[in-house]
């Protein structure tokens, strides 16, 4: 039952849009939709509930790469129109914005929403946030008369949203030009007290071995390896090893 997703196709559409999206962004460029759109996408990304922009996002990739799902219908059984909102959640939508460090839920498809929703007005009465949900709906009645070259733009206004919101939840560190040795002590006792699996303690090993083969001009090639992979079969001493001409030292 339901409209077949080609995720495939599906995923190659987020990332070229995603890259249109980003090369606005870093010019300063706000992709450019009617007035009345570009405010709900302010407003959804300004709730806290993230299930609707990112329900909304899979609606647009469905709906641009088939013009004949009905992008009401998230679950495959609730019609012959209908598609799988879930897995382009789970297998296209949630890993794309994780691997791109976007905020975004974690939490089982569309949380906020009950099991085989529908996403009309009379689902509002049960939601916490109705006036964004208000709104994700103006942007798929938008979205369900639109054609794909109609939506595309407003595609790339969401992503362009989704950018922006990584963004914001970015913090620029001062660069530190020169440390004391006792702010050195409390910052490699801090790191050694997260754990990390044995691996924080091999960088800072690594790193004191480049700082002595800068130091002392040394031919020195260090190489280093994943924790715990073993040592036979990758034909390393251990998990540091350095040589000099060909030698291990």
């Amino acid at each position: 039952m339901g409209r077949r997703i080609d995720e495939v196709t599906l995923a190659a559409l987020l990332r070229r849009q995603f890259q249109e999206a980003l090369e606005l962004y870093l010019k300063g460029i706000r992709p450019s939709t009617a007035n009345h759109l570009s405010e709900a996408a302010d407003v959804l990304f300004a709730t806290k509930v993230q299930s609707f922009r990112e329900a909304l996002l899979g609606c647009f990739l469905a709906k641009i790469s088939d013009p004949a799902i009905d992008v009401r219908l998230p679950y495959a059984n609730q019609g012959a129109n209908a598609f799988q909102g879930r897995a382009v959640d789970e297998d296209i939508v949630n890993p794309f914005l994780q691997e791109h460090q976007i905020p975004c839920s974690k939490g089982p498809y569309l949380a906020m929403f009950r099991r085989s929703v529908k996403f009309v007005p009379e689902t509002r009465d049960g939601l916490r946030d109705k006036g964004a949900y208000d709104v994700f709906l103006t942007l798929l009645d938008f979205l369900e008369n639109a054609s794909a070259g109609e939506a595309r733009p407003v595609l790339r206004l969401l992503l362009w949203k989704f950018i922006e919101l990584r963004e914001q939840g970015k913090i620029d560190l001062a660069r530190i030009q020169r440390l004391s040795l006792d702010q050195y002590q409390k910052l490699i006792d801090g790191l050694l007290q997260v754990p990390s699996g044995g691996l924080l303690p091999v960088l800072l090993s690594v790193a004191v071995f480049q700082t002595l083969r800068e130091c002392f001009e040394l031919d020195w090639e260090i190489n280093w390896q994943a924790i715990n992979a073993a040592d036979r079969a990758s034909g390393v001493g251990g998990d540091i090893t350095i040589r000099s001409k060909g030698t291990t030292i």
